[in-house]
């Protein structure tokens, strides 16, 4: 007698491979180019910065840096790109310790090190969710992980944000396991190293965690001390006074930036080396503004005060506000969009476990599939034919993306919210 067909079999083998697959192909993109291209990328700001500001020399100044560089005998193909460093004083006594390494030795480290916190941050925020999850949900959430190209954008150009994933990861993580003081503090120290998870503080305080803002206060100032302690005032002055106000009069409308103000910047044609539909600065900086501070007070509405010890909640708000700080933040590059990995997975865990109302559940799960793809895929920005005319819109495509994962993960909430559905 014949055996009957096992379809769960079947998909669970077809899950696993097509997570092998993408497997293989996240070390060709995350590990592989990353390190055959080590030279050009945004790590030799970081550390010939921390090598100047370890000599008492001005960081913010890049001609300083690059002849730190030239000195150290690197080859053209790193010094022939302008260094510019744009991070808080902090930063450079965080980069120190690879300082002890060659900057050939100190990428190579650096690279592994991101992809081992970025493997971590995702079974943090996996963990986080505080409940036990499926094969196919744990399959979907790998697929997920390892097929996200803002990722790939941060590993090759040797960024921050994956260390900042993993902070905040691992103080949403301590935050669900009632240590809110060491979750302030993990937020107060990706505060330091880069301004944009500070915001994550202000939602703690919206929520009156007082114990979480605390210790992400108590950790700042422990970190200013020792920066001013080690660095002096005149690095301070000139973040505040000098890199900050240079930061906000950059041109905005890059195809690579794909916040809520580059969207109007070049709608509006203001600093846009393209054809735009119209040309007024002023319109352009008041939509940006005001339409950033709505989606604020939105974020803070949908979310409420209250709470309670509903994991899955808190979880969901905390993905919403992730995605409203990329939103809503002047500069938002593709290798930023690595935090959206917490909205992404936060979803993947409410669709497998929350039931939606029949009829809109397939329309929940094809917009959402329809995001991520998204935010995911690599798409031709710079093209010249996008440059002029209507196709000036597309290339704010993952602006579109991201709020549309915004608007869902608003829907989730105000549906968990109104069943009164609880962990």
């Amino acid at each position: 007698m014949a055996k009957a067909f096992n379809t769960t079999k079947v998909l669970k083998i077809t899950a696993a491979l097509a997570v092998m697959l993408s497997l293989v192909g996240y070390v060709v993109d995350g590990i592989v180019l990353p390190h055959k291209w080590w030279y050009a990328t945004d790590f030799s700001w970081y550390y010939y910065g921390a090598k100047v500001g370890a000599r008492g020399g001005d960081f913010y100044d890049g001609a300083t840096m690059k002849e730190a560089a030239r000195s150290a005998g690197e080859p053209d193909e790193v010094i022939k790109f302008d260094f510019y460093f744009t991070y808080p004083p902090f930063f450079v006594i965080f980069m120190r310790p690879f300082l002890l390494f060659s900057h050939a030795r100190a990428r190579i480290l650096w690279l592994f090190l991101n992809n081992g916190l970025y493997a971590l941050a995702i079974i943090l925020c996996i963990a986080a969710l505080r409940e036990r999850i499926s094969f196919f949900e744990a399959a979907a959430m790998a697929f997920a992980a390892l097929n996200f190209n803002p990722v790939f954008r941060n590993l090759f150009m040797g960024q921050i944000n994956v260390v900042t994933f993993f902070l905040l990861a691992l103080a949403l993580y301590a935050f669900k396991h009632k240590a809110d003081y060491p979750a302030g503090a993990l937020l107060g120290l990706a505060a330091m190293i880069k301004v944009l998870p500070g915001l994550f503080i202000v939602y703690f305080l919206f929520k009156r965690r007082w114990k979480v803002v605390m210790g992400a206060a108590l950790a700042a100032v422990f970190l200013l001390i020792i920066s001013l302690a080690l660095l002096g005032i005149e690095p301070h002055k000139a973040y505040i006074f000098q890199r900050i106000p240079a930061m906000v009069s950059k041109p905005l409308s890059y195809e690579d930036n794909h916040s809520l103000a580059a969207f109007f910047y070049r709608l509006f044609g203001y600093r846009f080396k393209g054809e735009a539909f119209f040309h007024n600065g002023t319109l352009a900086r008041i939509f940006s503004s005001s339409i950033a501070l709505l989606f604020l007070a939105m974020s803070f509405l949908i979310t409420g005060r209250a709470i309670g010890n509903d994991h899955l909640r808190w979880n969901l708000d905390l993905a919403l506000f992730a995605l409203t700080v990329n939103i809503i933040s002047p500069l938002t590059w593709e290798f930023h969009m690595v935090w959206l990995m917490l909205p992404v997975i936060t979803l993947i865990h409410y669709l497998f476990t929350r039931s939606a109302h029949p009829g809109s559940r397939p329309v929940f799960i094809f917009l959402f599939l329809t995001a991520y793809i998204v935010l995911a895929a690599r798409f031709p920005g710079h093209h010249p034919a996008f440059q002029s005319g209507v196709l000036v819109l597309f290339i704010s495509i993952k602006l579109y993306a991201m709020i549309l994962l915004w608007a869902l993960l608003g829907l989730a909430i105000r549906r968990l919210t109104k069943k009164g559905q609880s962990l």
